[in-house]
Protein backbone atom coordinates (compact mmCIF):
# COMPACT_ATOMS: atom_id res chain seq x y z
CA UNK A 1 0.00 0.00 0.00
CA UNK A 2 1.25 3.55 -0.68
CA UNK A 3 2.84 5.36 2.21
CA UNK A 4 1.56 8.90 2.77
CA UNK A 5 3.95 11.26 4.50
CA UNK A 6 2.93 14.83 5.15
CA UNK A 7 6.01 17.02 5.32
CA UNK A 8 6.41 20.73 5.99
CA UNK A 9 2.76 21.47 6.66
CA UNK A 10 3.46 23.69 9.65
CA UNK A 11 5.29 26.39 7.75
CA UNK A 12 3.31 28.47 5.29
CA UNK A 13 4.52 31.80 3.95
CA UNK A 14 1.93 34.53 4.45
CA UNK A 15 1.05 36.49 1.32
CA UNK A 16 -1.87 38.39 -0.14
CA UNK A 17 -4.36 35.89 -1.48
CA UNK A 18 -6.65 36.00 -4.48
CA UNK A 19 -9.48 33.50 -4.86
CA UNK A 20 -7.90 30.37 -6.31
CA UNK A 21 -4.47 30.98 -4.79
CA UNK A 22 -2.99 29.72 -1.55
CA UNK A 23 -3.12 26.30 0.10
CA UNK A 24 -5.87 23.83 -0.64
CA UNK A 25 -8.31 22.93 2.11
CA UNK A 26 -7.64 19.23 2.53
CA UNK A 27 -11.04 18.80 4.19
CA UNK A 28 -12.73 20.00 0.98
CA UNK A 29 -14.68 17.10 -0.58
CA UNK A 30 -13.19 17.77 -4.03
CA UNK A 31 -9.66 17.59 -2.61
CA UNK A 32 -10.43 14.40 -0.70
CA UNK A 33 -11.92 12.83 -3.84
CA UNK A 34 -8.80 13.75 -5.84
CA UNK A 35 -6.46 12.27 -3.24
CA UNK A 36 -8.46 9.04 -3.04
CA UNK A 37 -8.62 8.72 -6.83
CA UNK A 38 -4.88 9.32 -7.10
CA UNK A 39 -4.19 6.63 -4.51
CA UNK A 40 -6.29 4.13 -6.45
CA UNK A 41 -4.38 5.04 -9.60
CA UNK A 42 -0.95 4.54 -8.01
CA UNK A 43 -2.19 1.24 -6.62
CA UNK A 44 -3.17 0.20 -10.13
CA UNK A 45 0.32 0.94 -11.47
CA UNK A 46 1.94 -0.79 -8.50
CA UNK A 47 3.71 2.34 -7.25
CA UNK A 48 4.31 2.88 -3.56
CA UNK A 49 4.75 6.57 -2.96
CA UNK A 50 5.63 9.16 -0.37
CA UNK A 51 4.12 12.64 -0.45
CA UNK A 52 6.12 15.76 0.41
CA UNK A 53 5.24 19.44 0.61
CA UNK A 54 8.12 21.78 -0.23
CA UNK A 55 8.08 25.45 0.72
CA UNK A 56 9.14 27.66 -2.19
CA UNK A 57 9.73 30.75 -0.13
CA UNK A 58 10.34 33.22 -2.96
CA UNK A 59 7.00 32.24 -4.50
CA UNK A 60 5.24 32.40 -1.15
CA UNK A 61 3.76 28.98 -1.79
CA UNK A 62 4.04 25.29 -1.07
CA UNK A 63 4.75 22.71 -3.78
CA UNK A 64 3.74 19.08 -3.62
CA UNK A 65 6.17 16.36 -4.74
CA UNK A 66 5.51 12.61 -4.94
CA UNK A 67 8.50 10.29 -4.38
CA UNK A 68 8.59 6.79 -5.88
CA UNK A 69 11.33 4.14 -5.84
CA UNK A 70 14.99 4.14 -4.78
CA UNK A 71 18.27 4.84 -6.54
CA UNK A 72 19.80 7.73 -8.50
CA UNK A 73 17.42 10.70 -8.73
CA UNK A 74 15.18 11.58 -11.67
CA UNK A 75 12.86 14.61 -11.49
CA UNK A 76 9.73 14.59 -13.68
CA UNK A 77 7.91 17.81 -14.57
CA UNK A 78 4.80 17.55 -16.72
CA UNK A 79 3.06 19.97 -19.06
CA UNK A 80 -0.40 21.49 -19.05
CA UNK A 81 -1.39 22.77 -15.65
CA UNK A 82 1.31 20.70 -13.96
CA UNK A 83 -0.59 17.66 -12.61
CA UNK A 84 2.23 15.22 -11.91
CA UNK A 85 0.16 12.03 -11.92
CA UNK A 86 0.12 12.17 -15.73
CA UNK A 87 3.52 10.42 -15.56
CA UNK A 88 2.02 7.34 -13.84
CA UNK A 89 2.18 4.94 -16.84
CA UNK A 90 5.91 5.69 -17.24
CA UNK A 91 6.93 5.21 -13.60
CA UNK A 92 7.00 1.38 -13.56
CA UNK A 93 9.32 1.56 -16.61
CA UNK A 94 12.01 3.45 -14.66
CA UNK A 95 13.14 0.96 -11.99
CA UNK A 96 16.32 1.45 -9.99
CA UNK A 97 15.81 5.19 -9.55
CA UNK A 98 14.20 7.55 -7.09
CA UNK A 99 11.55 9.42 -9.04
CA UNK A 100 10.45 12.86 -7.85
CA UNK A 101 7.18 13.86 -9.53
CA UNK A 102 6.46 17.57 -9.20
CA UNK A 103 2.99 19.08 -9.11
CA UNK A 104 3.96 22.42 -10.61
CA UNK A 105 2.66 25.48 -8.73
CA UNK A 106 -1.05 25.74 -9.41
CA UNK A 107 -1.33 22.10 -10.46
CA UNK A 108 -2.38 18.97 -8.62
CA UNK A 109 -2.06 19.34 -4.85
CA UNK A 110 0.44 22.20 -4.92
CA UNK A 111 -0.74 25.61 -3.75
CA UNK A 112 -2.87 27.65 -6.09
CA UNK A 113 -1.16 30.44 -7.97
CA UNK A 114 -1.92 33.33 -10.29
CA UNK A 115 0.83 32.93 -12.87
CA UNK A 116 0.47 36.57 -13.89
CA UNK A 117 1.99 37.60 -10.55
CA UNK A 118 5.55 36.62 -11.53
CA UNK A 119 7.63 35.69 -14.59
CA UNK A 120 7.33 32.08 -15.73
CA UNK A 121 11.11 31.65 -15.78
CA UNK A 122 11.30 32.83 -12.16
CA UNK A 123 8.87 30.09 -11.16
CA UNK A 124 10.75 27.43 -13.12
CA UNK A 125 14.16 28.23 -11.71
CA UNK A 126 13.14 28.69 -8.09
CA UNK A 127 10.69 25.79 -7.85
CA UNK A 128 13.15 23.31 -9.35
CA UNK A 129 15.98 24.57 -7.17
CA UNK A 130 13.74 24.30 -4.09
CA UNK A 131 12.96 20.67 -4.95
CA UNK A 132 16.63 19.76 -5.37
CA UNK A 133 17.58 21.57 -2.16
CA UNK A 134 14.76 19.96 -0.17
CA UNK A 135 15.89 16.45 -1.11
CA UNK A 136 19.58 17.44 -0.80
CA UNK A 137 20.33 16.59 -4.42
CA UNK A 138 23.46 18.15 -5.85
CA UNK A 139 22.42 17.03 -9.35
CA UNK A 140 19.61 15.05 -10.96
CA UNK A 141 18.36 13.87 -14.31
CA UNK A 142 15.36 15.95 -15.44
CA UNK A 143 12.43 14.77 -17.56
CA UNK A 144 9.92 17.25 -18.94
CA UNK A 145 6.91 17.41 -21.26
CA UNK A 146 5.50 20.40 -23.13
CA UNK A 147 5.61 23.48 -20.85
CA UNK A 148 7.41 21.21 -18.37
CA UNK A 149 10.07 20.68 -21.04
CA UNK A 150 10.38 24.44 -21.41
CA UNK A 151 10.59 24.61 -17.60
CA UNK A 152 13.61 22.29 -17.35
CA UNK A 153 15.38 23.93 -20.30
CA UNK A 154 15.01 27.23 -18.45
CA UNK A 155 16.45 25.71 -15.28
CA UNK A 156 19.31 24.00 -17.14
CA UNK A 157 20.40 27.29 -18.70
CA UNK A 158 20.53 28.89 -15.25
CA UNK A 159 21.97 25.94 -13.28
CA UNK A 160 23.75 23.48 -15.61
CA UNK A 161 25.87 22.30 -12.70
CA UNK A 162 22.77 20.74 -11.09
CA UNK A 163 21.52 18.89 -14.17
CA UNK A 164 23.00 15.51 -15.14
CA UNK A 165 20.90 15.19 -18.31
CA UNK A 166 17.59 16.25 -19.84
CA UNK A 167 14.91 14.09 -21.46
CA UNK A 168 12.22 15.98 -23.38
CA UNK A 169 9.14 13.85 -24.06
CA UNK A 170 7.01 15.54 -26.68
CA UNK A 171 7.53 18.97 -28.23
CA UNK A 172 8.78 21.41 -25.58
CA UNK A 173 6.48 24.42 -25.41
CA UNK A 174 7.54 27.20 -27.79
CA UNK A 175 10.36 25.14 -29.34
CA UNK A 176 11.71 27.09 -32.35
CA UNK A 177 9.34 26.86 -35.30
CA UNK A 178 6.40 25.47 -33.28
CA UNK A 179 3.33 26.91 -31.59
CA UNK A 180 0.60 25.93 -29.19
CA UNK A 181 -2.59 24.75 -30.95
CA UNK A 182 -5.08 27.51 -31.70
CA UNK A 183 -7.60 26.58 -28.93
CA UNK A 184 -4.89 27.15 -26.32
CA UNK A 185 -3.88 30.44 -27.88
CA UNK A 186 -7.54 31.46 -27.89
CA UNK A 187 -7.65 30.51 -24.21
CA UNK A 188 -5.27 33.37 -23.44
CA UNK A 189 -8.04 35.88 -24.21
CA UNK A 190 -9.67 37.20 -21.00
CA UNK A 191 -13.14 35.75 -20.30
CA UNK A 192 -12.88 33.38 -23.29
CA UNK A 193 -10.15 31.44 -21.48
CA UNK A 194 -12.37 30.74 -18.50
CA UNK A 195 -15.24 29.60 -20.72
CA UNK A 196 -12.99 27.25 -22.71
CA UNK A 197 -11.54 25.80 -19.53
CA UNK A 198 -14.97 25.01 -18.08
CA UNK A 199 -16.25 23.48 -21.31
CA UNK A 200 -13.26 21.54 -22.58
CA UNK A 201 -10.58 21.14 -19.87
CA UNK A 202 -12.57 20.80 -16.64
CA UNK A 203 -14.21 17.50 -17.56
CA UNK A 204 -17.54 16.47 -16.05
CA UNK A 205 -16.38 12.88 -15.58
CA UNK A 206 -13.62 10.45 -16.48
CA UNK A 207 -14.94 10.10 -20.05
CA UNK A 208 -14.44 13.82 -20.54
CA UNK A 209 -10.92 13.50 -19.17
CA UNK A 210 -10.08 11.11 -22.01
CA UNK A 211 -11.01 13.85 -24.49
CA UNK A 212 -8.11 15.92 -23.11
CA UNK A 213 -5.68 13.27 -24.36
CA UNK A 214 -7.44 13.11 -27.74
CA UNK A 215 -6.68 16.82 -28.12
CA UNK A 216 -3.00 16.02 -27.53
CA UNK A 217 -2.94 13.62 -30.47
CA UNK A 218 -2.90 10.29 -28.62
CA UNK A 219 -4.56 7.51 -30.63
CA UNK A 220 -8.13 6.36 -29.95
CA UNK A 221 -6.81 2.88 -29.22
CA UNK A 222 -4.42 4.15 -26.57
CA UNK A 223 -7.01 6.43 -24.96
CA UNK A 224 -9.60 3.65 -24.79
CA UNK A 225 -7.00 1.41 -23.18
CA UNK A 226 -6.25 3.76 -20.28
CA UNK A 227 -7.42 2.24 -16.99
CA UNK A 228 -10.43 3.89 -15.41
CA UNK A 229 -8.28 4.65 -12.34
CA UNK A 230 -6.02 6.86 -14.47
CA UNK A 231 -8.86 8.76 -16.16
CA UNK A 232 -10.71 9.21 -12.87
CA UNK A 233 -7.67 10.63 -11.09
CA UNK A 234 -7.02 13.03 -13.98
CA UNK A 235 -10.63 14.21 -13.96
CA UNK A 236 -10.58 14.79 -10.20
CA UNK A 237 -7.35 16.79 -10.31
CA UNK A 238 -8.78 19.07 -13.02
CA UNK A 239 -11.73 19.89 -10.78
CA UNK A 240 -9.83 21.19 -7.75
CA UNK A 241 -10.77 24.70 -6.52
CA UNK A 242 -7.56 26.39 -7.70
CA UNK A 243 -7.25 24.80 -11.13
CA UNK A 244 -9.20 27.27 -13.26
CA UNK A 245 -7.26 30.35 -12.14
CA UNK A 246 -3.92 28.59 -12.53
CA UNK A 247 -4.74 27.26 -16.00
CA UNK A 248 -6.16 30.50 -17.41
CA UNK A 249 -3.48 32.72 -15.86
CA UNK A 250 -0.75 30.40 -17.19
CA UNK A 251 -2.06 30.76 -20.74
CA UNK A 252 -2.27 34.54 -20.35
CA UNK A 253 1.34 34.57 -19.12
CA UNK A 254 2.99 32.49 -21.84
CA UNK A 255 0.89 32.71 -25.01
CA UNK A 256 -1.25 35.03 -27.10
CA UNK A 257 -3.35 34.57 -30.25
CA UNK A 258 -0.30 35.02 -32.51
CA UNK A 259 1.77 32.49 -30.59
CA UNK A 260 4.28 32.49 -27.75
CA UNK A 261 4.88 35.70 -25.87
CA UNK A 262 8.38 37.01 -26.67
CA UNK A 263 9.43 36.59 -23.03
CA UNK A 264 9.07 32.79 -23.23
CA UNK A 265 9.62 31.93 -26.91
CA UNK A 266 12.63 29.62 -27.25
CA UNK A 267 15.24 30.68 -29.77
CA UNK A 268 18.10 28.73 -31.34
CA UNK A 269 20.41 30.80 -29.17
CA UNK A 270 18.56 29.58 -26.06
CA UNK A 271 19.05 25.95 -27.06
CA UNK A 272 22.71 26.56 -27.87
CA UNK A 273 23.17 27.56 -24.23
CA UNK A 274 22.12 24.06 -23.08
CA UNK A 275 25.42 22.37 -22.28
CA UNK A 276 24.05 19.16 -20.69
CA UNK A 277 23.12 16.04 -22.72
CA UNK A 278 19.59 16.09 -24.18
CA UNK A 279 17.29 13.21 -25.19
CA UNK A 280 14.32 14.08 -27.42
CA UNK A 281 11.43 11.61 -27.75
CA UNK A 282 8.87 12.92 -30.25
CA UNK A 283 5.50 11.53 -31.36
CA UNK A 284 4.76 11.23 -35.07
CA UNK A 285 1.56 13.29 -34.74
CA UNK A 286 2.49 15.72 -31.97
CA UNK A 287 -0.17 18.43 -32.13
CA UNK A 288 2.26 21.03 -30.72
CA UNK A 289 5.07 20.59 -33.24
CA UNK A 290 5.77 18.62 -36.40
CA UNK A 291 8.36 15.89 -35.95
CA UNK A 292 10.48 17.31 -38.79
CA UNK A 293 10.78 20.58 -36.87
CA UNK A 294 11.86 18.57 -33.85
CA UNK A 295 14.59 16.84 -35.84
CA UNK A 296 15.80 20.10 -37.37
CA UNK A 297 16.07 21.63 -33.93
CA UNK A 298 18.59 19.05 -32.77
CA UNK A 299 21.38 20.94 -34.55
CA UNK A 300 21.24 23.62 -31.86
CA UNK A 301 22.05 21.35 -28.93
CA UNK A 302 25.64 20.46 -28.06
CA UNK A 303 24.93 16.83 -27.17
CA UNK A 304 21.59 15.42 -28.35
CA UNK A 305 19.86 12.15 -29.16
CA UNK A 306 16.54 12.06 -31.07
CA UNK A 307 13.95 9.26 -31.41
CA UNK A 308 10.47 9.04 -32.87
CA UNK A 309 8.28 7.31 -30.27
CA UNK A 310 4.52 6.93 -30.24
CA UNK A 311 2.02 9.24 -31.87
CA UNK A 312 0.88 12.13 -29.69
CA UNK A 313 2.24 14.97 -27.61
CA UNK A 314 2.74 12.62 -24.64
CA UNK A 315 4.72 9.73 -26.18
CA UNK A 316 4.96 7.78 -22.89
CA UNK A 317 1.19 7.39 -22.95
CA UNK A 318 1.46 5.68 -26.35
CA UNK A 319 4.50 3.53 -25.59
CA UNK A 320 5.67 3.68 -21.96
CA UNK A 321 7.91 0.63 -22.37
CA UNK A 322 9.92 2.07 -25.27
CA UNK A 323 10.17 5.48 -23.58
CA UNK A 324 11.40 3.82 -20.39
CA UNK A 325 14.03 1.80 -22.27
CA UNK A 326 15.40 4.86 -24.07
CA UNK A 327 15.43 6.99 -20.91
CA UNK A 328 17.22 4.35 -18.83
CA UNK A 329 19.81 3.77 -21.54
CA UNK A 330 20.39 7.51 -21.88
CA UNK A 331 20.59 8.13 -18.14
CA UNK A 332 23.01 5.24 -17.66
CA UNK A 333 25.27 6.72 -20.30
CA UNK A 334 25.39 10.05 -18.45
CA UNK A 335 25.76 9.08 -14.81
Amino acid sequence: MPTILMVGLASTVQHKQVSGTGSLDFSDPSVQAARQAEKRMYDYFGCEYTEHFVDVDVLGSRMRVVEVGTGPPIVLITGGNGVGLEWAPLLPELPGHTLYIMDRPGGGLSDGIDHRSMPFQFQAINSTRALLDYFELDTAHLIGNSIGGHWILTFAREHPERVSSIALLGCPAFYPGTSAPFPLRLGSVPIIGGILFERFIQADDSSGARANWEFLGQSDEVIEGFPEEFAEAWYRMQNLPHTKLAWVSLLQTVVRIRGARPSVALTPEDLQQITVPVLLLWGSNDTFGDIKKGERGTKWFHDVEFHEVGVGHCPWLDDPTRCGELILEFVKGHE
